[in-house]
C-alpha cells in the first residue's frame, strides 16, 4: 500500500489500512519510534489496532497456547517441587527409577524414555546424586555402562513427588474432563509430530 506523503494523512491512511487488514507492521514498537511526532491521538490508535490485531493471532496460534501452558507447568512444577530443590525431569527421573525397582536402570533408558539428550539426563542424574538421592554404579555385564538405584533418602523423595505428580493428574481430570484431557494429548502430539 503507497502512503501519502503528507505525514498526518499517512497516518490516517495507515490507521485506516489496519482496520480493513491491507497494512502490516512488524510491532507496535517499531511503529510508535517512526510516527510518534505526527497526531498523538491517531498513533494511539494504532497501536491499540496492532495489540488487537497480536492479540487475535495469539488467541489462534497453536504455538503459543503450547509455550504458555509449557511455562506455567513449569513454574508450577517447581513450586511443588520446591521443597526438594528438584526440577521436573529430576522428579520424573526419581519416579522412574522407583518404579522399575529393584532392577536397576541406564541412564541411555531414561534417555529414550524421556526423548532426551544423554547429556541433559547426565546433568540431572549428577544433580541428583550431589543430593544424595541416587547412586551409580558400573554394569557387571558392560563396564562403559552405569546402573542407576535410589538411596534411602532417594526412595522417600521419589514417593512425595509421584504423589504430587498423582496429585496433579487427578486435578487435570477432575477440572478438563479425562476424555477431553486425552483429546488434548492426542492434539498436541499430532502438532508435535507437524513439527518434527
Amino acid at each position: 500500500m503507497k502512503i501519502d506523503g503528507d505525514p498526518l494523512r499517512g497516518t490516517g491512511q495507515i490507521a485506516i489500512a489496519l482496520l480493513n487488514g491491507s497494512y502490516t507492521c512488524d510491532s507496535p514498537s517499531k511503529w510508535n519510534s517512526k510516527q510518534s511526532r505526527f497526531d498523538p491521538q491517531l498513533n494511539s490508535l494504532v497501536a491499540i489496532l496492532l495489540s488487537v490485531r497480536i492479540n487475535a493471532f495469539l488467541a489462534e496460534s497453536p504455538m503459543f497456547a503450547i509455550n504458555r501452558a509449557s511455562r506455567t507447568f513449569d513454574s508450577f512444577a517447581k513450586r511443588t517441587l520446591l521443597d526438594n530443590e528438584l526440577s521436573f525431569i529430576e522428579g520424573l527421573i526419581l519416579a522412574a527409577i522407583f518404579f522399575e525397582s529393584p532392577d536397576p536402570i541406564t541412564p541411555s533408558q531414561l534417555a529414550k524414555t524421556f526423548e532426551m539428550t544423554r547429556g541433559n539426563i547426565s546433568h540431572c542424574i549428577s544433580s541428583l546424586e550431589a543430593k544424595d538421592l541416587l547412586q551409580r554404579k558400573v554394569s557387571p555385564h558392560d563396564a562403559r555402562a552405569f546402573l542407576l538405584t535410589l538411596k534411602p533418602a532417594g526412595k522417600r523423595v521419589a514417593i512425595r513427588v509421584i504423589g504430587a505428580f498423582d496429585r496433579l493428574q487427578q486435578s487435570f481430570e477432575r477440572e478438563v474432563g479425562k476424555k477431553a484431557l486425552e483429546d488434548a494429548l492426542r492434539i498436541v502430539r499430532q502438532i508435535e509430530r507437524v513439527m518434527s
